[in-house]
């Protein structure tokens, strides 16, 4: 049979078959290409049209093998975005294996599409034995039409037709069943009732109920409204925030005026970052804020351009530090800084160059410390980087981008002394085949890697790495020298792998 268009070379002895089920019967028996093939097969309408009868057969397959526990929540995800994205052509061959019923209502829905989008949902369906039914007799019908149209679509075509009331009602539920499309659909049409008398109390309640894309925007209508400011949520990739639980929020001071003080003094209770650069930290309202913020846990001051003494009235529960850029940061400082804020899990120093031997032993007190970011310390040498390595044998995730003095000695040292790393940025550093497969060998909880830049990795270099990191979810390879051909086969071994090249 023809093959669909765009086909890799790796799939195209499949279209040996000599018809859909033949072709289906082939492909299970290799589930990855299958999703691959049936990606390709989408993406090609012609095609899918014509073989319909190949499309709804593998629909109907992989729904199954999703409730059964045999498809992962990678691949999955990956067809429901797949469905949503060629939705009016794939309408009429979608499953309806499921029955929604509500209050006095009841409608057919797919079984995938319901799961991957809540968790919640997907736990009420493999309670029944037969995994065919789904109650939410609280619901009404529009509720039900929502549901579905939501989780087959991607989208709700009317939402917006909805009045404020109407729209917290459907988010609320949204939120309870966890379905993520929903809630967000729901915040980014309930941003046209953001005003400047309800601006806060509605940043508030999305605070607390963990609506960030509505939050989002009641952080960008004050930022466009008040002068001297800039906030933000936080994305953190340090893992201790979401053990936590902690709903991160940045406030940034450009200028001490009146307004944003006042602003300041009225969201205090949820700001947990504070960002300060310039000459703002030597004025007396930096001391001021710093210990008037209840749920302080992280400072920047990077980019200031002299010390100040107000500095160590930062409360010692501090956990977080950024230093970067900071000409006036000597050794003595630091171990100051270190010795003020025993309970620090990250520091950034990046750019501090003036750093030297003098500094680095004193990290040995941070007991508590996770993340370190030295990027473009290019002063750093092999044997100051072992003193850093002993003294910090908790680190999970750590950046050395550009630090041009450390050679690989030195990375294999760190490798086997923090086996326990889970992010890390070789970026522009002496990386080899060899390094990365003692990172693949000895750091088994990896999750992210980045070594854009680092052009000793060969093909074969990589994909043995692939093949021993297999915790891996993202990795970053732009500007290395590696052939597309050598790219397309990690992804095809890796396919739940995120790479940028």
């Amino acid at each position: 049979m023809l093959s669909p268009a765009f086909l890799p070379d790796y799939l195209s002895r499949y279209c040996q078959a000599q018809n859909d089920a033949a072709l289906l019967n082939m492909l299970i028996a290799q589930p990855l290409d299958l999703i691959h093939f049936f990606e390709k097969a989408c993406e090609d309408e012609t095609w899918s049209v014509e073989h319909a009868e190949f499309m709804r057969a593998a629909l109907v397959w992989m729904s199954d093998q999703y409730l059964e526990g045999k498809l992962s929540q990678a691949s999955a995800r990956r067809i429901l975005e797949l469905i949503q994205a060629h939705y009016q052509n794939l309408q009429e061959m979608i499953p309806l294996n499921v029955t929604v019923s509500g209050k006095n209502y009841s409608k057919g829905a797919n079984s995938l599409l319901l799961a991957i989008e809540s968790p919640i949902l997907h736990e009420l369906i493999t309670i029944n034995p037969e995994k065919n039914q789904l109650n939410l007799p609280e619901h009404p019908p529009d509720d039900i039409d929502l549901i579905i149209e939501s989780v087959h679509r991607g989208v709700v075509e009317n939402l917006w037709r909805k009045d404020r009331k109407e729209l917290f009602r459907i988010l609320r539920f949204a939120t309870e069943l966890q379905m993520s499309t929903l809630m967000k659909e729901c915040q980014e049409t309930l941003k046209r009732y953001i005003q400047e008398e309800n601006v806060l109390e509605l940043l508030f309640i999305c605070h607390k109920e963990r609506w960030k894309f509505l939050e989002q925007s009641c952080l960008g209508f004050l930022n466009n409204h008040i002068t001297g400011i800039a906030l933000s949520l936080v994305q953190e990739e340090i893992d201790w925030r979401e053990s936590e639980k902690i709903q991160p929020l940045a406030f940034e001071f450009l200028d001490f005026n009146t307004t944003a003080l006042n602003l300041f003094e009225e969201i205090k209770e949820i700001v947990t970052h504070l960002v300060f650069s310039g000459a703002l930290i030597e004025e007396t309202a930096f001391k001021q804020i710093i210990t008037n913020a209840p749920k302080l846990i992280s400072l920047n001051i990077s980019y200031t351009g002299r010390f100040s003494e107000y500095l160590f009235d930062v409360p010692e529960s501090l956990e977080e530090l950024n230093l970067s850029q900071c000409s006036w940061l000597s050794p003595n400082h630091l171990k100051a800084f270190i010795h003020r804020f025993p309970s620090l899990k990250g520091l950034t120093l990046m750019s501090d160059t003036q750093l030297n031997y003098l500094a680095w032993g004193e990290l040995r007190y941070l007991n508590y410390l996770k993340g370190l970011n030295l990027a473009r310390c290019r002063q750093i040498r092999d044997e100051e980087f072992a003193v850093i390595v002993k003294a910090c044998p908790r680190i999970t995730h750590l950046n050395v981008e550009e630090c041009e003095g450390l050679t690989k000695r030195a990375f294999f040292e760190m490798v086997r002394s923090w086996p326990q790393l889970i992010s890390l940025n070789l970026s522009r550093c002496a990386v080899t085949d060899g390094l990365m497969l003692e990172i693949g060998s000895y750091c088994k909880a990896l999750r992210s890697i980045n070594v854009s830049r680092c052009l000793d990795i060969t093909d074969k270099g990589l994909l043995q790495f692939a093949q021993t990191a297999t915790r891996l979810q993202a990795i970053d390879l732009s500007g290395c020298r590696l052939s597309k051909e050598g790219v397309e086969q990690l992804r095809h071994a890796r396919p739940n792998l995120e790479i940028k090249f």
